[in-house]
């Protein structure tokens, strides 16, 4: 590859990062790496963007962070999940097969009145979509 063409994707990625892209997604785009961005970037002295902090909840002293799939879990061992630990707090130890349910469907919030315990079965049976090994749903003909 050339020099000029080096330089055009260079150009093009640096004006897609301005634009908001991520490195992942530019690298997509231009087909190489999210690597090979960031040192496309760097060797032109543009600073990278500061990773937007994640958001953090704080419980019994211990720190939770919100994951990919927007539960919040401990930031260290044993990484368990701050509902689970709010709810063994308060009513102690939760039994097999059993799982704790946000009342409000809302997972950030942990606060005790919005938790209830529900067997694995009970919650399935209320909330899946689907059958799944807890809960067989009848087929429709």
């Amino acid at each position: 590859m050339d020099k000029r063409r080096k330089d055009k994707k260079a150009d093009k990625a640096l004006r897609l990062y301005v634009e908001g892209y991520s490195l992942a997604e530019i690298g997509a785009l231009l087909e190489t790496s999210r690597q090979a961005i960031y040192d496309m970037l760097k060797r032109r002295n543009y600073t990278p963007r500061k990773r937007p902090d994640a958001k953090a909840q704080y419980f019994n002293g211990r720190k939770y962070t919100e994951r990919n799939h927007g539960y919040f879990m401990a930031t260290t061992r044993p990484r368990t999940l701050m509902h689970r630990d709010v709810w063994e707090n308060t009513n102690g130890v939760i039994p097999p097969i059993h799982d704790v349910h946000h009342i409000d469907h809302d997972i950030a919030n942990n606060d005790i009145k919005n938790l209830e315990l529900l067997s694995k079965q009970e919650h399935a049976r209320r909330f899946s979509s689907g059958s799944n090994q807890y809960v067989k749903k009848p087929k429709k003909w």
